[in-house]
């Protein structure tokens, strides 16, 4: 059978941003407000949504926040991320939770089967806060880990078709690897799905995508398993995930204490002999931008707070 033409693509994914399917009943979307942070309000992926503002205007930051495979927004660094969040804006700020528990407890291959629906979920909200809200794009960030990295990616290629236009940044967090290695980059995270993706690599080619995938390419420790504190010994899965995990600490501490340092350098051999030392270094917990694409390294121990606050490596 041909492949469909790109008109008849293009015409299936914007009629998705104006109907959703029925099957979005799976995903839920909590929102939450800073002067309520621990109070949710569920909201659908509907045209009932757009046309309810939720406190939502061109002046309100907005972050989404996508969790991991077998997890759901119970999970501990999604409350811990939204709370440092609310602490660390000075702006209005809500937080949209993306609930996709229903798919993401199934195994890995089922889970990832439904990644491109609950991606389109999140771009009918994403599309709806844009163009009912007038919220700018510039004020949207998508913050995931692991599979969600991919539905993020995902969704900001959606938005793209259906507006025009990309969201500010997708910080991604150790992005899922295996099964997304191979596969077309309609499918996965790429560096074209928001202004800035920034990507903290910390398990690669492990548990996490090792290859670059975002604008910006963080390798804290290298990247690799073990991160700091983590065993070394393989073939236990609690072990295995440690260094994947360590994306989220190594994130969340930047969010408290202001602080995520790299340096740009085109590998990590060269980092650790010191040839990088010249190079721009960057403080990723401030705002990025364009111009800082790359690639780049820097030491991070455990510990609170865990990231060095004298030196970049």
């Amino acid at each position: 059978m041909a492949e469909p033409s790109k008109f008849i693509v293009f015409f299936l994914v914007c009629c998705s941003c104006l109907i959703v399917p029925s099957t979005t009943k799976d995903v839920t979307f909590l929102l939450y407000n800073k002067e309520c942070p621990k109070q949710s309000t569920k909201i659908e992926a509907s045209k009932l949504f757009c046309h309810k503002s939720y406190s939502i205007d061109k002046f309100t930051n907005v972050f989404f926040i996508i969790h991991g495979w077998l997890h759901s927004v119970e999970e501990y660094y999604v409350n811990d991320i939204r709370h440092a969040l609310f602490q660390s804006q000075r702006k209005k700020t809500v937080v949209i939770e993306v609930d996709w528990s229903n798919f993401a407890r199934k195994d890995y291959i089922e889970a990832q089967k439904g990644n491109e629906l609950v991606a389109n979920a999140t771009s009918d909200v994403l599309s709806c806060l844009v163009d009912d809200n007038k919220l700018p794009h510039s004020n949207i960030e998508i913050i995931c880990h692991c599979m969600g990295c991919h539905i993020a990616g995902i969704a900001g290629k959606y938005l793209q078709i259906c507006t025009g236009k990309k969201i500010k940044k997708i910080t991604a967090l150790d992005p899922a690897g295996p099964g997304y290695l191979t596969i077309k980059h309609r499918s996965r995270l790429g560096p074209n799905d928001a202004d800035i993706v920034f990507v903290v690599h910390t398990d690669a080619f492990m548990f996490g995508y090792g290859n670059r995938c975002g604008t910006i390419d963080f390798y804290p420790n290298g990247g690799k398993h073990p991160q700091p504190g983590c065993p070394e010994k393989l073939g236990v899965i609690e072990y295995d995930l440690c260094s994947h995990q360590r994306s989220l600490h190594f994130y969340i501490e930047s969010l408290k204490y202001s602080y995520f340092p790299g340096i740009k350098c085109p590998s990590y051999s060269d980092y650790k002999r010191g040839l990088c030392s010249s190079n721009p270094k960057v403080d990723f917990s401030k705002n990025l931008i364009e111009n800082y694409k790359g690639t780049y390294f820097g030491s991070i121990k455990l510990r609170k707070p865990c990231l060095f606050r004298n030196r970049t490596r």
